[in-house]
């Protein structure tokens, strides 16, 4: 959001899953224990990381999802994909809404997950503002981690978007 709305005339068309431009309180610590956790020196299977990751996470769509930022090198030790520190680092800049002035009128799909409270009806108005274009479309099974939980259709719907 904030690189459409910094940069509106290097993107084409934008696609936001299960956020809006509104600041939100915390809520991943057991994500970044989880993460934390996971002892990659030491670590000589992806079984290993997934046993630590369950002890702190529960929802399986979700620990499989952080296993895929999981990578293993061909000398055999481990690394995560994303920048944990960094992540950590900037949590609260992350949850804090976009910071760019003015709007990005390209057409822009909002997807949230039905079971997620990361975008409510009253949240439009918001995205309204600094997406006029806007589309919001329900995955009705899915919660926050909407690609980890409704892969196919949230793959359906990005692609019927980017497509049209």
């Amino acid at each position: 959001m904030e690189f459409a709305l910094e940069y509106p005339d290097m993107v084409k068309k934008l696609v936001v899953v299960d956020i809006a431009p509104k600041p939100y309180e915390s809520g991943h610590e057991d994500i970044f224990q989880a993460l934390s956790a996971v002892d990659l020196p030491a670590l000589t299977s992806r079984q290993e990381a997934e046993y630590t990751l369950r002890q702190y996470i529960r929802e399986d769509g979700v620990v499989q999802f952080l296993l895929k930022n999981l990578s293993r090198h061909k000398d055999g030790h481990f690394e995560w994909k994303m920048n944990l520190p960094v992540l950590r680092e900037y949590y609260d800049e992350i949850l804090a809404p976009p910071v760019a002035k003015g709007y990005f009128t390209g057409e822009t799909l909002f997807v949230r997950g039905g079971r997620s409270r990361y975008i409510l009806d009253e949240d439009q108005a918001a995205i309204r503002t600094f997406f006029p274009n806007y589309r919001l479309e329900t995955i009705p099974d899915a919660g926050h981690w909407v690609h980890a939980e409704a892969p196919a259709a949230l793959l359906e719907l990005v692609q019927a978007f980017l497509n049209g």
